[in-house]
């Protein structure tokens, strides 16, 4: 593969813009975050020999950029995320009526993944990293080891203890992830009333839990903050 902003942006800006935007809650800085990673990858290039693959180390500079951004994250416990979606929940409805009919959709899906996001942040820094790289991307252990300069086993059991962290959550509070388990997440009653849990179904009920976020990233609709900056560069 030839190397341009072009291809890089093709093939890797939507991963890092994912992997910022669910390391940092607050857009603008997601988008800081995603773009110093692409001026490092630019300005390291012609130092690049091809010693190691070069999307390990592409994911090396993302891996260094994100998390020095995201030491300022906060990091919630189970118990704080469970109140946040069930003791002070509300229904959800009379928010969503405030918005244009063509427009709830949307509005429900950017609510959806934003619980996504503070789902994650039960996860101390580098463990929801490494999480998210292995459910995001194709990597192996071996893969993750070298990008976070850990021995294989410690990349393994942090990816082991985050997972079961997120699915044990997920399967109690959000009922697109466990379509038959006791939800009462405040998004519930909107996404019901919106005749969206057929297409939830769709998108991911027949899916292995372990692609449950892989799958969001598409039905979300996340952004690729790369192609902003190449066409910023091109003007």
């Amino acid at each position: 593969m030839e190397i341009t902003p072009e291809t890089l942006t093709a093939t890797y800006g939507n991963i890092v813009s994912s992997l910022a935007r669910r390391m940092i809650r607050n857009h603008e800085t997601a988008r800081d975050a995603a773009q110093e990673v692409w001026y490092e990858v630019l300005k390291s290039l012609p130092s690049f020999q091809g010693k190691s693959l070069f999307s390990t180390w592409l994911y090396t500079i993302a891996r260094r950029t994100i998390l020095n951004y995201a030491q300022k994250e906060k990091n919630w416990s189970v118990r704080f995320l469970s109140e946040v979606f069930e003791i002070r929940r509300d229904d959800g409805i009379p928010e969503m009526v405030k918005i244009p009919v063509e427009d709830r959709s949307t509005w429900v899906k950017l609510q959806c993944s934003d619980c996504v996001t503070a789902i994650l942040h039960c996860l101390e820094n580098e463990s929801r990293l490494i999480y998210l790289f292995r459910v995001l991307t194709d990597l192996n252990f071996s893969d993750l080891s070298s990008i976070f300069q850990k021995e294989e086993a410690a990349v393994r059991k942090t990816w082991s203890r985050a997972r079961r962290k997120i699915h044990n959550f997920l399967n109690g509070h959000c009922f697109l992830y466990n379509l038959n388990g006791n939800c009462r997440c405040k998004l519930k009653k909107p996404i019901m009333a919106l005749d969206q849990k057929r297409e939830y179904q769709k998108v991911f009920g027949q899916s292995r839990k372990i692609f449950f976020l892989n799958k969001a990233e598409n039905y979300y609709e996340s952004p690729n903050f790369w192609k902003t900056f190449l066409k910023e560069l091109k003007d």
